[in-house]
């Protein structure tokens, strides 16, 4: 008996990109599939947002876009690293025939380098760090890194992009002093350049800054990134689903669960739900998460374990041993669960392990 399920819908996700366009025009996007498509396999689901309308794919590391080689026609062509690579890796990336990003001055000479050496036009963008503290060019070393880059023929800037740290977040002023930054920097960059400045959540908040690209992680699997705020009309593609290993009936001051933290005051049933925190089911749901059973919430009893957690199906007498939960999905969006479980929505999705069985369907 298959204990857990990840199903992924190609038609929610084709009538997510669909939507994306609608928001973007004729902009190109860019559909992020990093940390294997955040959860859903990027085997097939990498080919397949290329196939319903994404124009490219970004990844986070180099060894995710060597991943893509042998699943795309054209290998990796049209998928962009977002991260820097490595110079004794430089070879390697240049060679891939991916889109590579410089966020450091240092990467261009070891790019370059390596492009000369495998007699390749290695294509780049430069990032620029207008506020998110982590990679990117200071914004007053712009026009030393368009220079440098300029200055080895090997090289080609394609595209430049920064990225935004509180996109999501309600209050918009941090957003915007980034945004300004950005706007100067443009007057360094030579034109013509693909610029991408917003992924999902500005997308949605600051449409005035799409730029000729955006990047799209959140929306084209159909999870809204400002829970709420601005709900365009997205469907989640993914559903998690488990069949009951077991049903115990225990009584009362029984304790149920790692710490015994929970213990019924009168007599009652729990159902063993076969999916763990190794399989990226967060343990901070213990005590406050919930399943959906027969189209109602069951709540979560007790602490969440590595392999299984137990849900209350006191209300259902009848319930039985292989009947069907919904982890996520219909009642417990990813949304909806991860405000639960105190976190975020990427996280849910990017931590479903390997020991889940996905299934792609049409």
């Amino acid at each position: 008996m298959q204990r857990a399920l990840l199903t992924i819908s190609r038609s929610a996700l084709s009538e997510n990109v669909a939507e994306v366009r609608r928001m973007i025009g004729d902009r190109l996007l860019i559909a992020v599939v990093k940390a294997n498509a955040y959860g859903h396999g990027v085997d097939p689901v990498a080919k397949w947002l290329l196939e319903d309308g994404a124009d490219r794919l970004a990844v986070a590391y180099l060894g995710e876009a060597l991943a893509l080689r042998g699943l795309l026609p054209d290998g990796c062509e049209r998928v962009l690293v977002l991260g820097g690579v490595p110079p004794e890796h430089a070879e390697a990336a240049v060679a891939s025939g991916a889109t590579l990003t410089v966020g450091q001055l240092s990467e261009i000479p070891a790019l370059a380098d390596a492009a000369d050496r495998v007699r390749a036009t290695c294509r780049v963008h430069l990032k620029v760090d207008t506020g998110m503290s982590r990679l990117g060019v200071a914004p007053s070393g712009v026009p030393e890194a368009v220079s440098a880059i300029a200055a080895r023929p090997s090289l080609r800037l394609e595209g430049a992009f920064t990225h935004l740290a509180t996109a999501e977040d309600p209050d918009e002023a941090y957003a915007r002093q980034q945004l300004a930054r950005w706007d100067a920097v443009k007057a360094h960059l030579p034109a013509g350049l693909l610029t991408h400045v917003l992924a999902s959540g500005g997308a949605v908040r600051f449409p005035e800054y799409l730029e000729s690209a955006v990047r799209a992680g959140l929306l084209v699997y159909g999870i809204d990134p400002l829970a709420g705020l601005r709900p365009p009309p997205l469907r989640q593609a993914i559903t998690l689903t488990a069949r009951l290993e077991a049903i115990r009936e225990v009584g009362p001051g029984s304790g149920v669960s790692y710490g015994a933290t929970w213990r019924p005051t009168s007599a009652g049933r729990v159902g063993v739900v076969p999916v763990g925190y190794a399989d990226g089911y967060p343990r901070s749901l213990s005590g406050s998460g919930w399943v959906m059973f027969r189209g109602e919430p069951a709540p979560i009893r007790g602490r969440v374990c590595m392999d299984r957690f137990m849900v209350d199906l006191t209300p259902w007498p009848d319930a039985r041993p292989g009947e069907t939960v919904t982890l996520l999905g219909d009642g417990a969006s990813v949304n909806e669960v991860a405000a639960a479980a105190g976190t975020i929505n990427h996280e849910i999705l990017s931590r479903l392990g390997p020991r889940l069985v996905r299934r792609h369907v049409e």
